[in-house]
């Protein structure tokens, strides 16, 4: 298995938002202006047949470096629109004080599990 979302751009740690279709619609709008002709974001595509948990280790952190978010619900598809939502505003304040935290995929962990890639 692959990387999950490797061309879907978004930056995490800007803010929280209450609704699922307001976030698709930012998330969509941005990918129209950083890659419009080349990027991987289909919101309803799924990327899993249910919940995954997603692990990140920042090494620019002196406490609290260690971050681990389930995301989805037993019994229900994970799509890469819900898993982005929720990813999104579980790390909200995680990467608060991050200059800039791009996020750049999900890398499939041998132990299970995917590992939160981003860049700056």
């Amino acid at each position: 298995m692959g990387d999950l979302m490797r061309k879907v751009f978004w930056t995490l740690g800007r803010r929280r938002y209450a609704g699922y279709d307001e976030f698709v619609r930012a998330v969509s709008e941005y990918q129209a202006q950083i890659s419009p002709d080349d990027n991987g974001w289909v919101p309803d595509a799924v990327l899993a047949p249910g919940p995954i948990t997603v692990t990140y280790t920042a090494m620019w952190k002196d406490v609290d470096d260690t971050l681990e978010v389930p995301l989805g619900e037993v019994g229900r598809s994970l799509s890469m629109g819900r898993a982005l939502f929720e990813l999104n505003n579980a790390t909200v304040e995680f990467f608060a004080d991050a200059d800039h935290c791009f996020f750049e995929g999900l890398v499939p962990m041998s132990t299970g599990g995917y590992q939160l890639r981003t860049g700056s």
